[in-house]
């Protein structure tokens, strides 16, 4: 018989598009949709991208257990004290020379660097990534069939509504799991097990629920709106995602561009402008996978001038032929023209900045560092020195038909997200 193996929490982590945004959690609870959540990285009024990259970085770290908590907490508090974060005061009174007002505001859960907000990203991130491989376990044909049933475990210290669920068996296919799968709200430390009928008479029997509401030890339960703000439906995990859920604009934005960058053609375009994600089971071998050392260590290429927008506007709508550097055809043109401004729906003064910085697709395509090879597209990558702008490095995606789009990137880390395909060739001189 061959051994069976369940992948489902690291592909899941894998997965995951990062989502840097201002917004507080009251925010993000109306604009993202729970499918668009339990697909996505972020952490409220965090909006600066390579803090996300750090992060997510060393949360997937923790999640996948090749780095302990105290470790984790330690390097991303040292990294943000370097960006300018206050990391907490661990006496229990203020420091000589400290404010109460300033020990308090340090200790909050709204700081950054405090030990409690640190926990609870990266304790809140593990437990998510657990449930996903659980339920991947648990939904197993063969288990299924022969334990139908979740039982509901709290954790130490439980919440009056997380406590009245204790003991609890229903069926695995209740939608009341939708809702309240462990970690349905911020420190959930509850649990499920597997459960089969027989098991379950010593728990009450197997419940149903009806209209989200179940009983449970005489109580009704009935499914709450978290005041957090926290959803998590771990089903949600294996699905296909609409980023037209996204109801902020410019969150929406930033999730399609975030994601084309991180799933190359592995994403479905619609005519307008948002994606759907593919199931994450479909990816393709990335730059770790094939051994290769993070874009940091790539030779940078000078910045190439910046060029008049009109002017670039003008050359894309006669169209740009270059030889690539795999000595390969690339059009510069009117689907570049299309992706910033129909597809994207960026205001004025984005794609004026885009159309600046042209000549930084132009030389990524003729001086590449990496062409990654993927079903229906090429994928080139540069970075350059960054001596004025706040870009870092440049994407240029080709279809079959030899047109290309381009991205500007950020960060190190949307480099490297972006090194993933079929096969790859090292063109530059990293």
């Amino acid at each position: 018989m061959a051994l069976i193996t369940y992948d489902a929490a690291s592909k899941w982590l894998a997965s995951r598009q990062n989502l840097s945004t201002a917004m507080g959690s009251g925010e993000l609870a109306v604009n993202l949709a729970s499918a668009v959540k339990v697909r996505s990285f972020f952490s409220a009024k965090v909006g600066e991208a390579h803090i996300l990259d750090e992060l997510r970085k060393v949360s997937d770290q923790f999640s996948a257990g090749t780095i302990d908590r105290a470790s984790a907490r330690a390097e991303l508090k040292t990294f943000l004290a370097g960006q300018g974060y206050k990391p907490d005061d661990v006496a229990a009174t203020p420091p000589d020379g400290v404010s109460f007002k300033d020990w308090e505001r340090n200790n909050a859960i709204s700081n950054l660097a405090s030990t409690a907000r640190l926990d609870l990203i990266l304790t809140q991130n593990a437990r998510m990534a657990a449930a996903v491989g659980k339920y991947e376990t648990g939904m197993d044909p063969d288990i299924k069939e022969r334990f139908p049933n979740w039982r509901y475990i709290t954790g130490p210290n439980p919440r009056e509504d997380h406590a009245a669920l204790d003991g609890l068996v229903l069926p695995k296919d209740d939608p009341f799991w939708l809702t309240h799968f462990p970690p349905w709200d911020y420190n959930c430390n509850c649990d499920v097990e597997d459960c089969d009928d027989e098991e379950a008479q010593a728990s009450g029997g197997v419940k149903q629920s009806v209209n989200g509401t179940v009983e449970n030890n005489g109580v009704l339960v009935k499914t709450l709106n978290n005041e957090s703000g926290y959803e998590f439906n771990v089903a949600e995990a294996y699905d296909s995602i609409d980023t037209a859920a996204i109801k902020d604009p410019d969150l929406r934005l930033a999730a399609v561009e975030q994601t084309e960058i991180a799933f190359g053609d592995r994403v479905q375009r619609q005519d307008d402008g948002n994606l759907k994600i593919m199931s994450i089971k479909q990816e393709y071998s990335n730059w770790e996978d094939k051994g290769l050392k993070s874009a940091k260590t790539w030779q940078a290429l000078p910045d190439p001038p910046e060029m008049v927008p009109s002017e670039a506007r003008s050359m894309l709508e006669q169209g740009i032929e270059l030889k690539a550097g795999d000595g390969s055809n690339v059009t510069l043109g009117k689907a570049v023209l299309d992706h910033w401004e129909i597809e994207k729906g960026k205001l004025p003064q984005d794609i004026d900045g885009r159309l600046s910085k042209l000549n930084w697709a132009v030389e990524t395509v003729k001086q590449p560092n990496e062409l990654w090879k993927q079903q229906t597209q090429r994928i080139y990558l540069q970075v350059f020195k960054r001596s004025v702008s706040g870009y870092l490095g440049c994407l240029v995606a080709v279809g079959e038909d030899d047109q290309g789009i381009s991205y500007l990137l950020k960060s190190v880390a949307a480099i490297d997200k972006a090194r993933k395909g079929i096969d790859y060739k090292i063109i530059g001189g990293s």
